[in-house]
């Protein structure tokens, strides 16, 4: 291990959600079993291809890797340390200093996607590359429990799916992720695919999400845009166009009840940024409330936008304005990732996320840098790769968890409704039984909890009882009054300094005459 003084991350204890291999062309053959190694694709590496071919051919980590990890973070792609062997990352993860990394393919999952204007993969070759794939990244990962294994399980046949997604986790893959774009004959949320998601529950793994996951962002045909015949794609569609298909599956995953069967199961937004969750926050709960039928609301005991807080983590991109995303979201949906070697990362990731967060204190940006990630990982994370912290924090995880908030946040909240309670106490405001009864009407209308089953559920599953509820609501009724009487009164105050702001001026007057 690298003194502290050369790693990039320093004495910080962070993890980086979001890290890739450079898979060789011929990755998948290599990891295929023996009887379909003939029938199996070259990978296709694109315009890297001879970059691809030169770094393979001139590797020998010693003479180019002796570098301070600042320095070691600006190297992309084939050329960066560690791009495709093993023991190079090992090596450059002792200089980066991050505690772990998840590791992503960047070119084997792409055959793996059955897009509906592609063509069709036989099925039984389809999962031996989808099993090739799992073998290759789980030995990539095997020798260094700092690097952990993103398998990719294809949903074309549930059948085959669930099959290879036992073989993925016996390998040891940390998580697995699917197609963000539907293929096969159902949604990802039929109950076909319900024992995918209850191992991963049961393994405590996460389901993710990666860009990429839903083949081509953008249509060829907004390329066309020149009377010169030329193509000239802007690459800002590819960033727009990201968000459309997460959208749909993060929604089809919440409102078709899988988060609510298995409320134990994490997922994870992987490259795909951030900026769009504080609206997709709000329009999901909107589309719930405004367009589902009662059949569809039953399957829910909670609003929408709180199995997002409860069970989904989002890597934003480095350059995004993430502290208005903090300011819509809180700091417990967020995570930390360096895109290595990938050159979309940028030359200093930690750097953008560090001055998005400088006004957060110490705890939140934790949050982020740390225990986002050990949330979403469960046990795919080494106990020994683990922040130590004392049994305080902990609880501190706990409520961040329920409520969006730190402690240290939730403790001037409660002394600023102390404060409340004391100055409405003095001027004789109070709630009556009728208001606190509206209120109670109106809350169970809002979150559709009108049936008292539902009511009884969701106050289970929050751990609430009723006096809780009733308290919590008689403090929002009390500090609306408050509110109210203090602007009335600052409106009667504001009313006094213009009359004598207008006495003063004719004081003045008539001084001069």
């Amino acid at each position: 291990m690298e003194p502290e003084s050369r790693t990039y991350v320093g004495r910080r204890h962070i993890h980086d959600s979001d890290a890739h291999v450079m898979e060789p062309s011929d990755w998948l053959i290599c990891h295929a079993a023996s009887e379909f190694k003939g029938r199996l694709p070259r990978l296709d590496l694109g315009r890297l291809r001879a970059e691809a071919q030169a770094a393979i051919e001139r590797h020998d980590m010693r003479q180019r890797s002796d570098l301070a990890g600042d320095e070691l973070i600006r190297q992309k792609n084939w050329a960066a340390v560690g791009a495709f062997n093993a023991a190079d990352r090992s090596y450059a993860l002792d200089r980066l200093g991050f505690h772990s990394q998840l590791i992503f393919p960047t070119y084997a999952h792409h055959g793996l996607i059955s897009l509906p204007d592609g063509a069709r993969t036989p099925p039984d070759l389809l999962y031996a590359m989808v099993d090739a794939h799992n073998r290759g990244i789980t030995e990539f990962c095997a020798n260094d429990p700092r690097l952990l294994a993103v398998g990719f399980i294809a949903l074309d046949v549930p059948e085959n799916a669930v099959t290879s997604t036992k073989l993925a986790l016996d390998l040891g893959c940390a998580g697995l992720e699917v197609p963000t774009y539907p293929v096969g004959p159902y949604s990802l949320t039929h109950p076909a695919y319900d024992p995918i998601f209850r191992l991963l529950e049961e393994r405590h793994r996460p389901l993710l999400l990666h860009v990429g996951g839903g083949g081509k962002l953008v249509n060829p045909v907004f390329g066309r845009n020149s009377a010169d015949g030329r193509s000239h794609e802007h690459a800002g569609l590819t960033y727009i166009g990201i968000p459309a298909p997460l959208e749909l599956a993060v929604a089809a995953l919440i409102l078709d009840g899988v988060f609510e069967r298995f409320p134990n199961l994490m997922c994870g937004v992987v490259e795909q940024g951030a900026a769009w969750v504080p609206g997709f926050v709000r329009r999901i709960d909107a589309a719930f409330e405004q367009f589902s039928r009662p059949d569809q609301r039953a399957l829910l005991s909670m609003r929408p936008s709180e199995y997002i807080f409860r069970q989904v983590r989002v890597t934003p991109f480095p350059f995004e304005d993430m502290s208005w995303i903090i300011e819509q979201t809180g700091a417990n949906i967020l995570m930390f990732g360096s895109d290595y070697p990938h050159d979309e990362g940028g030359e200093d990731p930690l750097a953008s996320f560090e001055l998005a967060l400088q006004h957060l204190d110490a705890s939140d940006q934790e949050v982020v840098f740390c225990s986002n990630y050990e949330q979403l990982l469960g046990e795919g994370l080494p106990a020994a790769l683990r922040a130590s912290r004392p049994a305080v924090s902990e609880i501190d995880d706990t409520v961040r968890g329920r409520t969006g908030s730190s402690p240290s946040t939730l403790r001037r909240q409660a002394l600023l409704r102390l404060l409340a309670k004391d100055m409405a106490a003095q001027n004789a405001i109070h709630v009556t039984r009728e208001e606190l009864q509206e209120a109670v009407d109106e809350f169970r209308l809002d979150y559709g909890l009108d049936d008292i089953d539902r009511m009884l559920h969701w106050m289970q599953i929050s751990g609430l009882d009723e006096s809780k509820l009733v308290g919590i609501l008689e403090e929002e009724v009390l500090s609306g009054k408050l509110i109210r009487w203090l602007g009335e009164r600052l409106t009667l105050a504001e009313a006094d300094q213009v009359v004598f702001a207008e006495a003063c001026r004719r004081a003045r007057a008539n001084a001069l005459k």
